[in-house]
């Protein structure tokens, strides 16, 4: 026996338990041993590369598939495909296969592991266009595709919220695979409840047999809502309640009164919003109440969507029941319903119980909340809709509700108990917040096909203008209107990513991710100030200089969650905010600035402009006492431009939205010279494009 017998063995056992133990520093140290002993055994080299991978030291096995040389194997190849995928290092992972196992030059054959490997890394970084071209390479190498394979693929689909390619990936895989793999049906029954694939729903729940659980009946009501269809959510129901174990949760209630609810839209489908209603009730006696109040807000949000009136009306009676108070916002959406379909003895009995119930939050909110008020008491002197005796009687009652605002509004009316329901309605908000982050996602129905307008669509992201008076996203799930449910519908169900928000009175530019590479693209733009946002706002008053800023911290509003303040109105610091002004034209009392927010506080343009004393115009929230005698029918706030890379070329591109007409004309209302109005409107508009290219440094 030679004598570097002993020493080669002694070297292998140390070096086997260095990779073990992921010891890579002595395991690199024993291999050069091993080296100068003579070849390395391939187990060395898989020694040295499992301990690298411990430790995600893709360099170093990079390194050692360089010394190994034609003796690289599949399982070296596989060692540094590990490391990679556990470090979500796409790059090196591909310059393995660049190198060892792809092409003419390939030194060993990929083998299942090899492709299962990249398929996952795909799945983690949300590529679904990649994991396609790899299982085209799995194809074209001829490797079948295995459960691991056919999961990761189709995770990469699901979490890039590809859900239109997901249900049909899930058609071309093998029905035996799905039978087997409880964890592919189930990500194939979330595509299917996206797309609302009613048929392929029913078909993986099926598969899934006893395995088969609430969630998953949850994720067949979801695409029989998105279907729109009553008799396949009311089998889904009686299926879930067949199964005998855990009872219907809060989300299986809210989908299948939300289906029926949707569907009740036409005056004569009064037997389908009764039998909602009913649900509301069975799930009021089945469920704690603060789960109670997910089904409750569903049913409003869908009630007032399908302009159903009267069971608007019983649902908010049923929240308050359930919290003692709700957002004004909600109870002057029940009104206006009712005023809408002429229900004038409904608009006199509402009026009525908001009054009792001290409906306003705050004084700041109340002043917009009165003028709806005022709006509404108009429509009813004027009879519209319906005979003028109940539409009298609805007048005395919206005006009554408009003393007791009044009264609640001035200083010292009634600010103790103004006070305490305030208190009472921000602490609910906090005690739901957890429900509201489950129930955030929205749903595109028949009844949102409102028309965008787009600036720019393309694979990564959509651009359009925002109107006023729309949110972006909804207060519930279930509630129709904002933008985002808009969004969804022009996307044929897809769910967009919300990389940035406007304010719901604020019109311009807003922009949508079609995919997470994207998402997470834009928001690191926002979030490092990599990108220019510009907006033309009209402030009160006369202006300090040409250009100025304004630069103090922002703070959360102390009681009402849905404002802000300046920091030394509170305690504490607040966030740091910085925004600059530059005067474009004056009339008398008002000047029209390009504004550039640099920080992205809540309501920052509008808190800044306030500070200064020179609030905007249209605004009833701050700086309410120095608006016009006469309201304005908007803020005068428009998000003008945007300018980002794009995630893909990183080319820069800058967005503009055309001065809206509403904007124009309230700038006549208030004085300003319309001779020097018209080209203004074509210098900010036309000038610059509405989608510009521009060159890179």
């Amino acid at each position: 026996m030679p004598s570097s017998a002993a020493p080669l063995a002694a070297s292998l056992a140390a070096l086997a338990i260095c990779g073990k133990r992921g010891r890579w520093r002595a395991a690199l140290q024993l291999l050069d041993e091993v080296e100068r002993l003579g070849p390395a055994p391939p187990s060395a080299w898989l020694s040295a590369l499992l301990a690298c991978r411990k430790h995600k030291r893709i360099e170093e096995q990079l390194s050692l598939l360089e010394r190994m040389g034609p003796r690289v194997t599949a399982a070296a190849c596989n060692e540094v495909l590990h490391a990679c995928r556990a470090r979500g290092d796409y790059e090196s992972a591909a310059r393995v296969w660049r190198e060892w196992l792809d092409g003419d030059a390939a030194v060993v054959a990929a083998d299942e592991l090899s492709f299962y490997h990249m398929l996952h890394l795909c799945a983690q970084k949300s590529e679904w266009e990649r994991a396609c071209a790899w299982l085209r390479r799995m194809e074209a190498h001829g490797v079948a595709p295995g459960r691991a394979h056919y999961q990761a693929a189709l995770r990469a689909a699901t979490v890039d919220r590809r859900w239109d390619e997901a249900t049909s990936f899930v058609a071309q895989i093998p029905r035996a695979i799905l039978q087997e793999d409880s964890g592919i049906c189930r990500l194939g029954l979330s595509a299917a409840a996206e797309t609302g694939s009613v048929e392929l729903a029913f078909d993986l729940v099926a598969m899934l047999g006893e395995e088969a659980s609430m969630k998953d009946y949850a994720a067949v009501l979801q695409a029989c809502r998105r279907q729109g269809d009553v008799e396949a959510v009311e089998e889904a129901w009686q299926r879930l309640v067949a199964l005998g174990g855990e009872p219907p949760d809060e989300l299986c209630y809210a989908q299948i009164i939300a289906t029926m609810l949707e569907a009740s839209a036409p005056a004569h489908a009064d037997g389908l919003a009764a039998r909602a209603m009913a649900r509301v009730r069975e799930a009021a006696a089945a469920l704690p109440s603060e789960r109670v109040r997910v089904v409750v807000n569903a049913a409003l949000g869908c009630a007032l969507g399908a302009g159903r009136h009267a069971e608007a009306r019983e649902a908010l009676a049923r929240l308050y029941a359930l919290q003692g108070a709700a957002e004004a916002a909600v109870q002057l959406k029940v009104l206006e319903a009712c005023a809408r379909a002429g229900a004038w003895p409904c608009v006199a009995a509402e009026a009525a119980e908001a009054a009792s119930r001290a409906m306003l939050e705050s004084r700041r909110s109340g002043a917009a909340d009165l003028r709806r008020i005022r709006e509404l008491a108009a429509a009813a002197a004027a009879g519209e809709g319906g005979a003028d005796a109940e539409a009298r009687v609805a007048l005395e009652a919206l005006t009554a509700l408009g003393r007791v605002m009044e009264t609640a509004l001035l200083p010292a009316g009634g600010g103790g108990a103004q006070a305490e329901v305030g208190e009472r309605v921000s602490a609910l908000k906090a005690e739901s917040r957890d429900f509201s982050r489950r129930y955030s996602k929205s749903i595109g129905i028949e009844g949102e096909a409102v028309p965008i307008e787009a600036l720019y669509e393309d694979d990564e992201i959509l651009v359009l203008t925002k109107p006023i008076g729309v949110p972006v996203h909804p207060r519930h799930r279930f509630e129709a209107g904002a933008m985002i449910n808009r969004v969804v519908h022009h996307l044929g169900g897809r769910v967009p990513f919300v990389v940035h928000r406007l304010d719901s009175p604020t019109s311009g530019v807003l922009m949508f991710a079609k995919t997470r590479f994207a998402a997470a693209s834009l928001a690191e733009q926002f979030r490092n100030r990599r990108l220019s946002k510009q907006y033309l706002a009209v402030l009160c008053g006369t202006p300090r200089s040409s250009s100025f800023e304004v630069d103090v911290p922002i703070a959360a509003h102390p009681t009402t969650s849905t404002l802000s303040v300046v920091a030394s109105q509170q305690e504490g610091d607040g966030k740091e905010a910085l925004t600059r002004f530059e005067v474009v034209c004056e009339s008398s009392n008002y000047f029209l600035c390009r504004v550039q927010p640099v920080t992205g506080r809540m309501h920052q343009i509008r808190v800044h402009a306030d500070h200064i004393g020179s609030p905007l115009a249209g605004d009833t929230q701050y700086g309410a006492a120095q608006q016009p005698a006469s309201a304005l029918p908007r803020l005068l706030l428009h998000a003008h431009t945007l300018e980002i890379k794009h995630p893909s070329s990183r080319r820069l591109v800058r967005f503009s939205s055309p001065l809206p007409a509403d904007f124009i004309a309230s700038m006549a209302t208030l004085g300003f010279d319309s001779a020097a109005v018209a080209p203004l409107h074509e210098a900010l508009n036309e000038t610059s494009g509405l989608v510009k290219w521009l060159h890179q440094d």
